[in-house]
């Protein structure tokens, strides 16, 4: 006969292998499919990274900027930011190489559209 504490043990198991089976799948269901803020840049290793706090690490977001759509990189997510506290406006933080590809270092921040890929 099996015992009743087997059987919770196993449902248990079986309940949190599928909430982890598919991330994907369920990060696209609680975050926001696209998001539009401001974008400023930070020297970190010349990569097309980001940091978010929105998005996980290990995200892929194309960041487009607002006023001229032709303008957009590829990014992942590999660090926390920017402080919503100091900067609400700030909605992604890019590596300096990533900003280079959507404007001038020297234009501090620009508008965008961020976008998660599946």
């Amino acid at each position: 006969m099996i015992k009743k504490e087997f059987l919770v043990s196993i449902t248990t198991l079986v309940l949190l292998f599928s909430f982890f089976a598919h991330p994907k799948e369920l990060l696209a269901k609680v975050l926001p499919a696209q998001e539009q803020g401001f974008a400023t840049w930070y020297a970190y290793k010349g990569c097309n990274c980001a940091a978010s706090t929105l998005y996980p690490k290990g995200s892929y977001l194309v960041v487009s900027r607002t006023d001229d759509p032709t303008k957009s990189v590829t990014v992942r997510v590999n660090d926390y930011g920017p402080n919503s506290k100091k900067h609400p406006e700030r909605i992604i933080d890019l590596d300096k190489m990533a900003f280079k590809k959507i404007a001038s270092l020297s234009t501090g921040t620009v508008p965008v559209r961020v976008q998660l890929l599946q």
